[in-house]
């Protein structure tokens, strides 16, 4: 090969290059779903577009973030020892709409570049939210963000062999142990309104009754066990937003101090003459960004902002908007090029 033939296919790669790292920071990222706590939107297995002009595109905080030239700061050995930090602080061009609640959306997890999670939105900036026998209410009001949301049911029935049919026939997810509370007999699924109403039409189940955690426990947000919150009986909590503030007492110190040290940057601290953020004494404390409450589709079984707080929109990276196709275990033609909703 001639060494002009060359020059012109370095030339074509460095440009193809070029054309890929500007996609992936400010158009579309891809990502696979590693879990179940989005089922059945989304399932383990799902390649997914991730699309960042919605919301805008967040800006390299690092040379980590940048594909394929991240290779050069993982080589380098003062690079690799600031490998996590924002060098760079936080930008994220103007998008074309506003974070809306309900919203499927990827985002970092504790200011870690390299760990994503998908959600979606329930708590926006200025909800007080709150979580009442697994109902979820926002500002005074129940809703209902997806048709796909699963709960822990028990479904009572009275025969075991046909029962155990129709949920196999419905590709339901069940324990598999029979359980008995007084003379009737049980199962344990997660599942959904829908799959509730089409299994109550059979003649072999007597009734279904959602399943409430009454467990408080101490790994919830804001880990305060005086709250005795449990993950279907949990708030009310205020999700801050910018430019607004909150009251300090003791109890919001416990809430907020987390991300106002590890987002807000300021060293905030209670002592026994009260609230200081460096020598200045304060009541109150203005946010400078927005956060968002995140919970997952499969209520029951989902790790999210319930047992680790708030997302804020530096955090996140976009909007989940299409599933390429789906591979785990074999291929799910029924998911192929499927719009998240």
């Amino acid at each position: 090969m001639k060494l002009e033939n060359y020059r012109l296919l370095i030339k074509y790669f460095g440009i193809t290059l070029v054309i890929v790292i500007i996609l992936r920071i400010f158009l579309f990222e891809i990502f696979t779903i590693p879990s179940s706590s989005m089922s059945p939107t989304l399932q383990t297995g799902d390649k997914i577009i991730v699309s960042k002009l919605q919301y805008g595109a967040r800006l390299p905080r690092s040379g980590f973030e940048i594909p394929w030239f991240n290779l050069f700061w993982f080589l380098n050995p003062k690079a690799r020892a600031e490998m996590g930090k924002n060098i760079w602080g936080y930008h994220r061009v103007k998008g074309y709409s506003n974070i809306k609640r309900g919203d499927v959306m990827v985002f970092n997890f504790e200011n870690k570049q390299f760990e994503f999670y998908i959600k979606r939105c329930a708590g926006l900036p200025g909800d007080t939210l709150q979580i009442t026998n697994g109902s979820l209410i926002i500002n005074s009001k129940t809703l209902n963000l997806s048709q796909n949301l699963k709960h822990l049911h028990k479904i009572y029935c009275n025969k075991y062999r046909k029962t155990i049919r129709l949920l196999d026939s419905l590709n339901i997810y069940y324990n598999n142990i029979f359980q008995k509370q007084g003379k009737y007999q049980f199962l344990l699924c997660n599942i959904t309104n829908q799959e509730k109403y089409i299994i109550l039409k059979n003649k072999c189940i007597d009734s279904i009754t959602m399943e409430i955690d009454t467990v408080q426990s101490s790994s919830l947000f804001p880990f305060i066990d005086t709250l005795n919150w449990t993950k279907d009986n949990y708030g009310p909590l205020y999700v801050p937003q910018k430019g607004q503030s909150i009251k300090l007492n003791t109890k919001n110190y416990t809430i907020y101090s987390g991300i106002i040290r590890n987002f807000e940057q300021e060293n905030i601290l209670n002592t026994d003459t009260g609230f200081y953020i460096g020598n200045k004494k304060i009541k109150k404390y203005r946010f400078n960004q927005n956060y968002y409450f995140m919970l997952g589709d499969n209520r029951s079984l989902s790790m999210d902002s319930r047992y680790w707080g708030f997302v804020p929109e530096s955090e996140i990276v976009g909007k989940a908007v299409l599933i390429l196709f789906s591979y785990h275990i074999q291929f799910k033609w029924n998911r192929l090029f499927k719009i998240i909703k």
